[in-house]
């Protein structure tokens, strides 16, 4: 096991990871920390942690993984680990219709929470499980495309893809960075004081409205 008090490293990024319950957020999470855990894990009660030191564009970079309760009862309390992330990802189970309905509620708190620009994922799990599926990768991949999110689908039983989400969304945050310091320091986004011109995409729905900001300052 790495000594992550000694370890030395170029950065630190917290992402925080929310959907619904049972939805594999535990499993994703620890599999990505160690690839021998186990593959169940009871509900996650408030806030879980994981870290993790990895190589994005030639550094070592060290994850902090905030790995959030999805049972509607602990969302007031998970909300504030929302404030100073680096990255957000978002995850529904590939088999259960519902959980990808309420990715609208929980990017609506990211957007809430976080800058309007904040690098996001969206991540469909449990795709090994062909023959239960609910939600095909078209319709996800236009409504993640549709906020400027990638998609990836994972299944944490096989680690399919476990590595790419973490790996893709640090080098997400670390373009995002290198754009604002070329802009002057600035961020699109709110409070944010950069330049160039913006977009923004709307949906309304039960989730309430999502206005997502987009920072094309330097694109």
């Amino acid at each position: 096991m790495a000594d992550y008090t000694t370890a030395k490293y170029d950065a630190i990024y917290k992402v925080t990871v929310i959907g619904d319950s049972q939805v594999g957020k535990t499993s994703i999470i620890r599999k990505f920390v160690d690839h021998n855990a186990p593959d169940h894990y009871p509900p996650t009660i408030g806030v879980d942690f994981g870290i993790k030191d990895i190589m994005v564009d030639n550094e070592k970079c060290r994850v902090q993984i905030w790995d959030t309760a999805g049972q509607e009862r602990f969302r007031a309390v998970t909300s504030c680990y929302f404030r100073g992330a680096h990255g957000v990802v978002l995850v529904y189970d590939v088999t259960q219709a519902r959980t990808f309905d309420n990715i609208q509620f929980h990017l609506a708190q990211a957007v809430k929470f976080t800058r309007d620009d904040q690098p996001m994922i969206m991540v469909g799990n449990k795709c090994d499980l062909t023959h239960k599926r609910a939600v095909s990768y078209e319709l996800a991949e236009r409504y993640a495309e549709a906020f400027g999110m990638q998609l990836i689908e994972t299944s944490a039983l096989n680690l399919t893809n476990i590595e790419q989400v973490f790996v893709r969304l640090i080098h997400q945050i670390r373009e995002k960075k290198k754009k604002e310091k070329e802009c002057g320091g600035g961020g699109g986004g709110k409070g944010g004081t950069g330049g160039g011109d913006g977009g923004k995409t709307k949906l309304f729905g039960s989730g309430g409205t999502i206005e997502k900001t987009y920072n094309k300052c330097c694109s």
